[in-house]
């Protein structure tokens, strides 16, 4: 981490470049008449307010480290008042590990934690070794705020709180809570053994399994909305005192972790269960506590998953995990075991209030669990190299490939975003570039028509594909248009400033598009999303000769399931691969005559 300080600040856009940039996106999504007028807001916009909120913005820049995350942050998370269900990071494995007993399950776990605690100390001593792409230090900034983070609710917007030095984690098993200690104070605060951390696990798992009347899914409550959570927890609060020390045990742990029951399902209904956490007897055994910057899942039948708090770091998450071997079975069973160390189990007072609080949370995740739509899918017929072999850049092919699935099933394209990693700057996280184009539109309309030749949509493709790989070139050297525009939306409303520009339906969809697309460089075969308010979140990996595609939706807001969309994302990847693979054929064999 020690190159940290080397990193070039981000730059601020000159206005005008992001105006332009932000006419060419919403041009192929707006009728002539709809674009002439975006054309007079924007003229008008940068000769009055633009110029001033620019200059503001300069300013800020000059002050802060990184002014497109710093605002990041404050507009696109802790301000967000969604429940964390639909706004939290989250990586979803569906590689299964090795068990066939409780006690290797336990070992496993066990062994995890040991790994867990050994990263937090490298990350928080800044042992972790620098990440280069090539040549070019990344920013370690975001891996820092994992350990022992936590995102308070607070009314309007969230804080944030840091424990780095934290001793214990959280463990929740059975709808409990557990205080779980990882240090051992009485050997000078050593990390403890992994033989230790499996007596402690034992004592969670015999402790949680056993009937007790005082049982309350309290962690339910974080599952609700920001402001709705922040009132409970006020509640709680004023509801005892017992209450208050239990929330500063959760929120100053260094991370927690949850054993789920069996989740038997499909790949479909795998990662829903994940997320939500044990949803035995409509959440009465609930297992999640939302707000944590890490949370490590196990399940009992083997699945494994990592939920990480968005607002403390995106983009990495999959690489940082990717770093933890993989958990063994193996300890010594003759080794002496400090039998001082204990489990704590978190305890609750509720007042009447809280109860009916917490009754209604189960009442709202009942609704949303239904609600919350996923859809796997493995393409094994082709992959990344096909692709890549015929000259065309994969990642504009994916792109291709989801506008013309959206355009079949609404009948028009959308704004959609690629993320981009911003690291190569301090305290970069992600930029999402709007990616759809007008040659992006013109290929799309060129594959449902039957007036266009299959080679001309082999040059269409190219050529849409090459437009996008330009774009995301740009972003990366640190061309933000769309955190541009959110800064500049950000200081107005700072300052109580009214502009039309900001109010536009277009503008709107510039900085929420309906498309979100992410892709993952992961060596596992299964990636869990998350779904936009009012769209689609589209995850993908690849591999040399498949393609892994996973699509959330929230069904009460959108009119096409993520099964329908999926279904026409993998028939357009078929369509589009047997144009490449047939013109490109013919296009060689026409340079050798």
């Amino acid at each position: 981490m020690s190159r940290y300080k080397i990193l070039p600040k981000l730059p601020v856009p000159a206005l005008s470049d992001t105006l332009d940039r932000f006419l060419t996106a919403m041009k192929p999504l707006t009728t002539q008449t709809q674009h002439s007028q975006l054309i007079k807001s924007t003229n008008s916009f940068s000769k009055r307010e633009g110029v001033y909120l620019q200059n503001r913005l300069l300013t800020f820049a000059e002050e802060t480290d990184n002014w497109a995350s710093r605002v990041w942050v404050d507009t696109r998370y802790l301000s967000n008042r969604d429940s964390l269900l639909f706004t939290n990071g989250k990586t979803t494995l569906k590689t299964r590990l090795k068990w066939s007993t409780h006690k290797e399950m336990l070992l496993a776990i066990s062994q995890h934690l040991f790994s867990m605690v050994r990263l937090m100390e490298t990350i928080r001593d800044e042992r972790l070794p620098q990440e280069m792409i090539g040549r070019v230090p990344q920013s370690m900034s975001q891996y820092i705020r994992l350990v022992g983070g936590y995102r308070v609710p607070k009314p309007k917007i969230d804080t944030q709180v840091f424990s780095p030095h934290s001793k214990h984690i959280i463990v929740m098993y059975a709808g409990r809570i557990y205080r779980m200690p990882v240090y051992n104070p009485a050997d000078g605060n050593k990390s403890l053994s992994v033989e230790e951390m499996y007596q402690l696990l034992s004592q969670v798992m015999s402790s949680g399994s056993e009937e007790t009347q005082s049982h309350a899914p309290v962690s339910l409550l974080t599952a609700l909305d920001r402001d709705s959570w922040s009132s409970a927890r006020e509640q709680l609060i004023q509801d005892s005192s017992i209450n208050a020390s239990s929330l500063r045990e959760i929120e100053t742990s260094l991370f927690g972790l949850c054993i789920d029951e069996c989740t038997n399902g499909d790949d479909n209904e795998i990662p829903k269960m994940q997320r939500f956490g044990d949803i035995r007897e409509n959440f009465k055994f609930y297992n999640r506590w939302f707000g944590l910057g890490l949370l490590t899942v196990f399940t009992q039948n083997g699945y494994k998953t990592w939920i990480s708090d968005h607002a403390l770091l995106d983009g990495v998450v999959p690489y940082f995990f990717d770093t933890l071997p993989e958990p063994g079975i193996s300890f010594d069973d003759t080794k002496r075991i400090n039998s001082s160390l204990n489990v704590e189990q978190i305890k609750w007072e509720l007042s009447q209030k809280s109860l009916l609080n917490l009754e209604n949370a189960e009442k709202q995740m009942i609704n949303w669990y239904s609600d919350y739509d996923v859809c796997n899918v493995d393409v094994k017929s082709f992959g990344r190299d096909l692709i890549k072999n015929y000259g065309v850049y994969f990642h504009g092919f994916i792109q291709l490939a989801i506008q013309l699935a959206y355009y079949k099933l609404y009948n028009q394209l959308t704004a959609s975003y690629q993320t981009v990693s911003m690291r190569s700057f301090r305290e970069g996280r992600l930029e999402h570039p709007i990616t759809v184009s007008e040659d992006m539109k013109t290929f799309v309309e060129s594959m449902t028509t039957s007036s266009q030749s299959d080679r001309e949509r082999w040059r269409l493709m190219l050529r849409a594909t090459n437009t996008y790989k330009l774009l995301l070139s740009e972003t990366s050297g640190g061309h933000v248009f769309v955190k541009h525009l959110q800064a500049l939306r950000y200081l107005a409303e700072k300052e109580n400033l009214s502009v039309d520009l900001f109010h536009n339906s277009h503008f709107e969809l510039f900085i929420e598009p309906k498309l979100a697309i992410s892709s993952v460089f992961t060596s596992v075969p299964f990636l869990g999303t998350i779904p936009l308010t009012n769209g689609h979140f589209i995850g993908y990996s690849s591999t040399p000769n498949h393609i892994i595609l996973t699509l959330t939706t929230i069904l009460s807001r959108t009119s096409v399931t993520s099964t329908q969309l999926c279904r026409e994302i993998v028939s357009s990847l078929f369509e589009m691969k047997d144009i490449l693979t047939s013109q490109a054929h013919t296009a060689l064999e026409d340079s050798k005559l």
